[in-house]
């Protein structure tokens, strides 16, 4: 969280310049929390901020998968590392 969205990220990893001096008080408090459990809490109301109140990041994609197909397609199989083998891709008859 504080590569991606501290203020002191921005020209950094912060591309997208978000600052929260709110924010950035829990990242740094948490970040310096020897506690596990008030680690954790701290991170986790500094994402609420991030994703509830000032909505500065949207996710997009919660490590699902990222590949589609219809139910018509036979074959398909996407190896370990995300590779899909389309050469042996069909269609049902």
């Amino acid at each position: 969280m504080y590569d991606l969205f501290h203020t002191d990220s921005i020209g950094g990893n912060n591309l997208g310049w978000y600052s929260s001096p709110e924010f950035d008080d829990l990242v740094t408090e948490a970040r310096a929390t020897v506690d596990t459990d008030e680690r954790l809490s701290k991170f986790v109301e500094a994402e609420r901020i991030l994703l509830n109140k000032d909505v500065a990041v949207v996710p997009m994609n919660w490590y699902n998968g990222d590949q589609v197909f219809a139910d018509e397609v036979e074959n398909y199989h996407q190896e370990a590392l995300g590779w899909v083998r389309y050469e042996q891709l069909s269609l049902k008859q």
